[in-house]
């Protein structure tokens, strides 16, 4: 039988902070917020103060398909972004130019 203990843990394993998601995928803590606010995921509880999300709802919503990507996920390069800008690198901070 399942103790209060294990369901903790189970929901530490499964239930992730916006910062933990952030530092698991190397984003930003506002690019992970944008995109679970775009996907209107809502928290499945808090954990020290702070929101935590189910990783099986969040991994859909920071990585579905770009606005480049036309017909079964293929790269449309005409529908791509400028090389170089900020949306050429979603979930990234560019390296400073020199």
């Amino acid at each position: 039988m399942a103790t209060m203990a294990d369901l903790y843990e189970t929901s530490e394993a499964f239930d992730w902070s916006i910062s933990k998601v952030a530092r698991a995928f190397g984003m930003s803590r506002e690019t992970v917020s944008k995109r679970i606010q775009d996907a209107k995921l809502e928290p499945a509880g808090k954990r020290n103060g702070y929101p935590v999300y189910p990783l099986a709802l969040v991994g859909p919503a920071l990585f579905e398909q770009t606005p480049a990507c036309g017909q079964g996920g293929a790269i449309d390069p005409d529908r791509l972004p400028p090389k170089g800008s900020a949306r050429s690198l979603p979930g990234r901070a560019r390296a400073p130019q020199a």
